[in-house]
C-alpha cells in the first residue's frame, strides 16, 4: 500500500543547490511505495534555481509546492553573516502550510537522506506537537536558564522535525514566536531557541538516527549507530567546503553529480599556516576551474572528491 509523506523545507538561493543534493538523496533512497509532496518556503528564489529544483523533482517523477513569503513579516528577525531571514520562515507553518495537512516532516537543506523515511513518518505524535532529537547543546544548563526552559527538559534541534500541524495552530505558535522575537533581541539560536521555548514540554524525543549530526568519524554515539537515516551537516564543518574533512563529504558529492549543478566548484580556499603541497594544488585549481573539473572527473580523481 503507497503511502504519501509530506515534507517541508524552507531555502534562500545560497542554500538551493544543498536543497537539490538532499532531495536527490531523499528520491534515490526511498521506497518505490513511498510517495513524497513536497512543500518549499522561499522568497523570491531565482528561475534558474527554480527550475533546477523542478528537473530534479520531475526526474522523480514528485510533485512540489512553492510557497513565495512575505520577507516584511520576519523585519524583526536578527539576521548576520551566517543567519539569513531563511532560518526563520519555519516559525510560519502552520499558516503557510495548506489546512488539511495536519503532519508534516521539516528537513533542513543541509542534509542527507540515506534511507526512506516511512519510519520516521510513521511514529505516533498525536499528543505531542513535535518529535525531534537532543540537541549537541543539551547538555548546556546555563543556555536553559537563559532561556528559562526548566534544566531537566531537552533541548533538541529543529533542523529535522516530525510536526503535528494541528497541536501547532492550537497552541498558536506562529504568534507566540514572533512576540517573543519582537520583546527579546538578543537570542542566541534564534529559531531554534524560540521553538524550544514554546516547546519543550510538548516534544517527544526521537531516535538519533533520524538527525545524525555527525562532525568526525569519531563521533562517539555516531560509532554505536547500526542504521542513520539522516545525516545532518551542523556548524562550520560544511561538506561543500575545499577545506571540510566531513566524513560524508564523499557521499555529498556523490549525489551533486546527479543535480544540475554537478560542476559546482568549492572556491572557498583557506590558506593554513604550513603551505603544503595540497594547498598549492588547490589554490591553482580555483584559478583554474575548467581544469579543475577535467581532473574531477578523470578516472583517478583527487581522494577528496572520489565517490
Amino acid at each position: 500500500m503507497e503511502k504519501t509523506i509530506s515534507i517541508v523545507s524552507a531555502i534562500d538561493n545560497n542554500y538551493a543547490q544543498h536543497y537539490g543534493v538532499m532531495l536527490v538523496s531523499l528520491f534515490e533512497n526511498k521506497r518505490l511505495d513511498t510517495n513524497i509532496e513536497l512543500y518549499l518556503i522561499h522568497n523570491i528564489l531565482s528561475k534558474k534555481n527554480k527550475k533546477k529544483i523542478r528537473l530534479i523533482v520531475s526526474k522523480y517523477k514528485s510533485k512540489i509546492n512553492f510557497i513565495q513569503i512575505n520577507p516584511d513579516k520576519f523585519k524583526d528577525c536578527h539576521v548576520d553573516n551566517y543567519v539569513t531571514v531563511a532560518t526563520y520562515y519555519r516559525l510560519s507553518l502552520e499558516s503557510l502550510i495548506p489546512k488539511d495537512i495536519d503532519k508534516i516532516i521539516y528537513l533542513d537543506s543541509d542534509i542527507l537522506v540515506l534511507d526512506d523515511l516511512i519510519d520516521l513518518w510513521n511514529i505516533n505524535i498525536t499528543n505531542y506537537s513535535v518529535g525531534a532529537i537532543p540537541d549537541t547543546l543539551d547538555y548546556d544548563a546555563n543556555h536553559k536558564k537563559i532561556l528559562e526552559i526548566p534544566e531537566s527538559a531537552t533541548y533538541f534541534n529543529v533542523g529535522v522535525m516530525l510536526i503535528n500541524l494541528n497541536k501547532w495552530r492550537e497552541s498558536n505558535i506562529e504568534i507566540n514566536a514572533f512576540q517573543y522575537i519582537k520583546n527579546h533581541k538578543n537570542i542566541r539560536f534564534r529559531d531554534q531557541d524560540i521553538l524550544n521555548i514554546l516547546l519543550h514540554d510538548k516534544c517527544i524525543l526521537l531516535p538519533p538516527a533520524f538527525n545524525a549530526m555527525v562532525f568526525s568519524p569519531n563521533t562517539a554515539w555516531y560509532k554505536e549507530q547500526k542504521k542513520v537515516y539522516i545525516v545532518h551537516f551542523i556548524c562550520a564543518n560544511k561538506p561543500w567546503l575545499l577545506w571540510s574533512k566531513h566524513p560524508f563529504k564523499k557521499r555529498y558529492y556523490f549525489y551533486l553529480r546527479k543535480t544540475p549543478w554537478k560542476l559546482y566548484i568549492p572556491r572557498k580556499f583557506y590558506i593554513y599556516p604550513d603551505i603544503t603541497y595540497t594547498n598549492i594544488k588547490y589554490s591553482f585549481l580555483n584559478k583554474y576551474p575548467k581544469i579543475f573539473n577535467i581532473l574531477r572527473y578523470a578516472k583517478k580523481p583527487f581522494k577528496l572528491f572520489k565517490a
